[in-house]
């Protein structure tokens, strides 16, 4: 008799090739998911031949399926969630990038958390930390601090039946994990932001990083008060240093750069200190400086449009509901601290 499972692990992968160590590495992840109790589904973007190639290598280990043609998304993490989501055997479902690893542990915490909501959201940090990776964290501490629900993560768990009644809507369509999780919000579901439970995410090489942080800013641009406090730094500081002279930029900048240092700095609390370094804080005028090209680099392609050789606008609807989210996580959170109380 089969084991009974604690939930479907939604695996999504897109690759253009893998190494050998690179296979042996998820062979032995999935493996993993199994001896922990998981129905494992690998939700696959990867072109047919490297398709192939993990099939071969994975067949024993999942569920192995190819991306539904059906979802248009712009974003192939949300089409492999709609495709895998339709594929679960069970109740409960973990949506995860490739990128990510959760322990035994995490499984059974996150299986717990789905007894009392219907949607989680974790946090993610990046291990090992490169030298690129330590800029990237930055960025999750300064998340942590300014963003009531904190940083968005690469996973998040959620109930089966739960995400069909609420997004499965032929009259909208979502673009990002932000989306799905407004959409809950809006229908009034129990959401929990877990800011202390923290799920290790594998770093990203340099090339890869180079480019992540430019496409997300690009397809979800918009003038609001970050992109336009980032673009009207630089011209800021220009003025002063022109008007009131270079003791006034030198103060200016002193103060942007000490601020960001501090509000990383708080990101480490909220269960975050042994994920953290303390270190990680003085990384964050590398992720500012990082910050600002990406919005002046996406404002000069916004005035292109259609002229780049990598991307295209995403063209997505804004939600509606986003003023719902900032009204109701100071609650969300109460709710996760006192179930975790219990």
């Amino acid at each position: 008799m089969s084991k009974k499972k604690h939930c479907t692990y939604l695996f999504i992968i897109q690759r253009t090739g893998l190494s050998e160590a690179d296979v042996k590495e998820i062979s032995g992840y999935l493996a993993l998911l199994n001896s922990t109790g998981c129905d494992v589904v690998v939700v696959d973007a990867s072109p047919l031949d490297v398709y192939a190639a993990h099939e071969g290598a994975w067949f024993s280990l999942c569920r192995h399926v190819k991306v539904d043609s059906r979802y248009l998304s712009w974003n192939p993490f949300i089409n492999s969630i709609y495709t895998g989501v339709f594929q679960a055997a069970c109740q409960k479902v973990i949506a995860a990038s490739e990128s990510v690893r959760y322990s035994p542990e995490d499984i059974l915490r996150m299986c717990e958390l789905l007894e009392h909501f219907e949607l989680v959201r974790p946090q993610n940090y990046l291990y090992p930390l490169h030298w690129w990776n330590q800029i990237e964290s930055a960025g999750i501490l300064i998340n942590r601090t300014v963003l009531p629900g904190g940083d968005s993560p690469e996973t998040f768990g959620f109930l089966c039946t739960s995400f069909k009644k609420f997004c499965n809507r032929k009259d909208r369509s979502f673009d990002s994990s932000e989306d799905l999780t407004r959409e809950f919000i809006f229908h009034r579901a129990k959401v929990c932001f877990a800011l202390d439970f923290l799920i290790q995410k594998n770093s990203s090489t340099f090339s890869d990083w180079c480019g992540k942080c430019f496409r997300e800013t690009y397809r979800t641009f918009s003038f609001g008060i970050q992109p336009v406090t980032f673009l009207l730094m630089f011209p800021l500081g220009v003025a002063l240093w022109l008007f009131l002279g270079a003791e006034a930029l030198i103060f200016y900048t002193s103060a942007i750069l000490l601020s960001f240092i501090t509000i990383a700095f708080l990101g480490r609390f909220r269960g975050g200190n042994r994920f953290f370094p303390v270190r990680l804080s003085l990384a964050a005028p590398a992720w500012l400086f990082e910050r600002m090209l990406c919005y002046y680099k996406t404002l000069f392609w916004m005035l292109n449009p259609g002229k780049h050789p990598l991307l295209a606008p995403s063209g997505r609807k804004k939600s509606r509901h986003y003023y719902i989210k900032g009204l109701n996580t100071v609650k969300l959170l109460e709710g996760n601290r006192k179930t975790q109380k219990n």
